[in-house]
């Protein structure tokens, strides 16, 4: 949990460095941190459900808790390429709620508008979403072909 952290941070401290905004690390790391929650409550929900049933699910994908509320839901995974099925598990409900965390984290440090915030975030947690997506995919590709 601590390395996503300062990830997001990172980015979200780039952004506010580039956009010459007086933001400090460790309140974005603060933030961060508060935001990186909805992940676990998301994980406690996820085998909540799967021990009462509710979601499906075999050996093989029994820690995927994103797959059953990501886009992934809505493809036949065996039709897709290997390389597509992390990108698409990656725009899940849980990653919505956490960047609408993070966006009103960000309205009150900056004391801005929220769709402000919300613009802020989706742009630098956004690029390091999809550098970190791009990076997963080509060690997958890599590692397994």
């Amino acid at each position: 949990m601590l390395v996503p952290t300062l990830l997001v941070a990172f980015c979200l401290n780039i952004g506010g460095v580039l956009n010459n905004q007086k933001i400090s690390f460790s309140k974005l790391f603060g933030i961060a941190l508060k935001a990186q929650l909805i992940f676990a409550l998301n994980y406690l929900i996820a085998i909540s459900l799967k021990a009462a049933n509710m979601v499906t699910f075999s050996f093989a994908s029994v820690n995927n808790n994103f797959s059953f509320q990501s886009l992934l839901r809505f493809f036949d995974n065996k039709n897709l390429p290997y390389w597509l099925l992390y990108p698409l598990q990656c725009v899940n409900v849980a990653e919505a709620v956490h960047i609408l965390f993070l966006s009103l984290g960000i309205s009150f440090l900056m004391k801005q508008k929220y769709g402000k915030s919300l613009l802020f975030v989706l742009l630098w947690y956004g690029m390091g979403l999809l550098f970190w997506i791009v990076f997963t995919v080509f060690l997958q590709t890599v590692l397994y072909t």
